[in-house]
């Protein structure tokens, strides 16, 4: 009995990788296939903001996903389209941009967003619509401080 009381300890945390190994495919796969769903598209930003910041490795499949046909897809690239498609929706803003700060402690993936020019692009016209909102505008300079960092290494 305690050999398998072992087991399923160190099992536990192998379960636990993979499911949120897939729950990062399966979201980032739907934020693709979902758009102009206001609502799923939240609820795809929040999960995956908690996933990511459990762990790195969930971020690096989010930047590396694939879709069921093998094509990479462009992460960076589906939160820009979903941005344009919900400008007026300051919280889809507010949920692309915890998504992006639960990223932005991770190296990689501020080496990824420096390589999409993300501060140039998605986080200004994010912070330029909505400059009134004191989250946005704070998340986004955390973000921007952080990629200038990681610029100068």
């Amino acid at each position: 009995i305690s050999r398998i009381k072992s087991l399923s300890r160190t099992l536990e945390p192998t379960v636990d990788y993979l499911v949120q190994f897939n729950l990062v495919r399966y979201f980032t796969i739907g934020l693709q296939t979902h758009t102009n769903d206001q609502q799923a598209i939240k609820a795809a930003l929040a999960v995956l903001s908690e996933l990511f910041k459990r762990d790195e490795r969930c971020v690096m499949r989010f930047i590396c996903s694939r879709s069921n046909d093998g094509t990479i897809l462009e992460s960076m690239e589906i939160l820009s389209k979903i941005f344009d498609h919900f400008k007026n929706h300051v919280d889809v803003a507010r949920g692309i941009m915890t998504l992006l700060q639960s990223m932005s402690s991770y190296d990689d993936a501020i080496n990824e967003m420096i390589s999409t020019k993300m501060d140039e692009n998605l986080l200004y016209e994010i912070k330029r619509y909505h400059s009134d909102n004191e989250d946005i505008s704070r998340i986004s300079e955390h973000i921007m401080t952080r990629i200038r960092q990681r610029n100068f290494i």
